[in-house]
């Protein structure tokens, strides 16, 4: 058993850490035990364990199935029945290691294994590990410190420009105006946790910044479309979306730029 290189271990543990922190506050400030996050991090460690050894691959120290089992234990209801979030962690699994396009995820796992199970519950994403507390007259976001994870998967400027679109298409579209204090409530109210650990995740985002830039606006623009029209599940949906116009975007860019190289080596 292997825990990869130190790079990605450090990275791992670093998320891991900050999630158990928010869980941590999480849970104490709603005044409950958090027995379906456990339960989803041991569903995903078993599963990709038997998935693992089933397909003969090396088994490393599964620090991605624990961020996975954190985020959809983090999201779920806290207290959501162990049968939705073993199903949210079983979809999740299988969606990691056999739903790809050209060798990377398509969707963000957390992301469609929640979305999946709660619309077969029936049951509404609670993100309950987004803990605020009460500093200088403001009811300040803790998950904002997820912005360190961002910047250790090298997706920051996507992070911020995310961020940023969102606040400015929630004052444009509460009609407060634009000004600094509406936008100061709006940096206030956004779901960093979403934006900073999940719409960032390096297997299923843009690694150019050019990319990221286009990628971040457009999290925003269908993040806001979703909530203005009251569709459920607006924020794991828009993930889902964006995760599929992504990965048709790098398979068309792929056989684009093969046809391309082809072309250009016959016609030299």
């Amino acid at each position: 058993m292997r825990i990869g290189n130190h790079h990605m271990a450090r990275m791992y543990l670093l998320t891991i850490a900050l999630l158990v922190v928010l869980a941590v506050v999480g849970a104490y400030q709603a005044g409950k035990f958090p027995l379906a996050l456990i339960c989803a991090v041991v569903s995903c460690v078993l599963i990709e364990f038997v998935v693992v050894k089933a397909t003969k691959k090396t088994f490393r120290v599964p620090l991605v199935a624990i961020i996975t089992g954190l985020i959809i234990g983090s999201v779920a209801p806290i207290t959501a029945s162990i049968l939705l979030v073993v199903l949210a962690c079983f979809i999740a699994e299988a969606t990691k290691f056999f739903l790809k396009a050209k060798s990377r995820n398509i969707f963000n796992p957390a992301a469609l294994g929640l979305l999946i199970a709660l619309l077969i519950f029936g049951v509404g994403d609670e993100w309950w590990a987004t803990p605020t507390i009460h500093a200088f007259g403001f009811m300040i976001p803790i998950a904002a410190i997820l912005i360190i994870s961002a910047y250790e998967v090298k997706r920051l400027p996507l992070a911020l420009v995310a961020t940023v679109s969102t606040a400015i298409g929630v004052v444009i579209t509460s009609g407060f105006g634009l000004s600094a204090g509406s936008l100061l409530t709006a940096f206030l109210t956004i779901n960093y946790y979403f934006i900073f650990l999940m719409v960032v995740d390096p297997k299923t985002s843009p690694t150019k910044v050019s990319g990221q830039v286009i990628y971040g606006i457009g999290i925003a623009l269908i993040a806001l479309l979703l909530i203005l029209v009251r569709i459920p599940y607006p924020l794991l949906l828009t993930l889902v979306v964006a995760n599929a116009f992504y990965a048709i975007f790098r398979v068309f860019y792929k056989v684009k730029s093969v046809t391309k190289a082809n072309t250009t080596m016959a016609t030299s």
